[in-house]
């Protein structure tokens, strides 16, 4: 007899694939939750998260993502970060769902600039999350500080979260 049949369970709660039906919101969990919402109360720049390996980061990622109103932000997640510059100006772009194929630097960010001034203008905040950014590159790095220069009226258009690992 396994655990799920001792217990009675109708399915496997501990899976290697997240699942948010089985999430659990612990204290510090609780408290992230806390810090992100007034982040996004404030919607300024950069907001960090924190935590150890396996801590449910991911699966955090997912909860706060199902909680945010749909009519207030577009989100766009990206949780592969080990792309330079160039690639991860693509990768945000196709987070927001802009194809630009085979379009340079310049086209890249320019586009992505005229969709954050859409949002903005529809009263939509943009919020781009992601996940396991301690292992970006410097130069992807210095790329997100450049889109965090998008500006609106003195107010930021686009909102980082950045998930990160920490080891203990």
């Amino acid at each position: 007899m396994n655990y799920a049949q001792f217990f009675k369970l109708k399915e496997y709660p501990f899976n290697l694939t997240p699942d948010l039906r089985f999430y659990f919101r612990s204290q510090s969990q609780r408290r992230a939750l806390s810090y992100l919402s007034f982040g996004l109360s404030k919607g300024e720049g950069f907001v960090v998260i924190t935590g150890e390996i396996g801590a449910g980061k991911t699966v955090f990622i997912d909860y706060f993502l199902n909680s945010l109103p749909k009519t207030s932000a577009v989100t766009a997640s990206i949780s592969s970060t080990q792309f330079e510059a160039d690639d991860f100006l693509r990768m945000v772009t196709s987070a927001f769902g802009l194809r630009l194929d085979n379009a340079d630097k310049a086209t890249l960010f320019r586009n992505l600039e005229a969709y954050l001034l859409d949002v903005h203008r529809r009263g939509l905040r943009a919020i781009l999350i992601i996940d396991e950014a301690q292992g970006m590159p410097h130069s992807a790095l210095e790329e997100l500080r450049m889109l965090s220069n998008i500006y609106q009226q003195g107010r930021p258009l686009l909102q980082v979260f950045l998930w990160i690992a920490t080891m203990r």
